[in-house]
């Protein structure tokens, strides 16, 4: 908690604009078994979270954010949910409305559970590792007075195996696209 406040006090007094955001997660898993690559179905969870552009010039800025995930997928008849709290450092190359950023991401799991379709739920906070590192490209578009109102969509992927203990050969990654929409003070 007293990190959480010290985090976001100092990223309150950097330079730039603040925002906040909020939309959904359109995300799946990519498991490995055996060498053997497959996706879970797609399923819908929700984002929000706050960010503070940096200037580096008239074109280039560097973006930082605070987020809540909601990731996850649907596979052999059960529903993975996983929860997180993210953290993008990107770098966005824009023009007058529109940008394109990249950059890491670093989340930390704060729970997770899988459903199944009979009704079942086991905890899976200690089968995923706490911590995934990801990656995320996208583009968002700036508009109303003063460019204050903000849409975007990315690609996020895990970069490492988020599965705590697998068996060789045995891996789960977290991927998808988020759509936002947010506001710029």
């Amino acid at each position: 908690m007293l990190l959480s406040c010290c985090s976001l006090s100092t990223f309150s007094q950097l330079k730039g604009k603040l925002g906040v955001k909020a939309g959904v997660n359109y995300m799946a898993q990519r498991i490995e078994e055996d060498r053997e690559y497959n996706h879970s179905d797609f399923v819908t969870g929700f984002t929000i979270g706050i960010f503070r552009e940096i200037p580096l010039n008239t074109k280039i800025d560097f973006q930082l954010e605070i987020c809540y995930n909601r990731m996850g997928g649907e596979a052999n008849d059960s529903k993975t949910t996983l929860d997180y709290i993210s953290l993008p450092a990107l770098i966005k190359v824009h023009g007058n409305r529109l940008g394109w950023y990249v950059g890491p991401q670093l989340s930390l799991l704060l729970g997770g559970k899988t459903t199944s379709t009979a009704g079942g739920e086991e905890d899976l906070k200690d089968s995923y590792k706490s911590v995934d590192w990801g990656a995320i490209t996208g583009f968002e578009y700036w508009f109303g007075k003063e460019k204050r109102f903000v849409v975007s969509a990315r690609y996020q992927f895990s970069l490492n195996d988020v599965l705590k203990d697998g068996e060789p050969g045995e891996s789960i990654r977290n991927t998808g696209a988020q759509l936002t929409a947010g506001f710029r003070f």
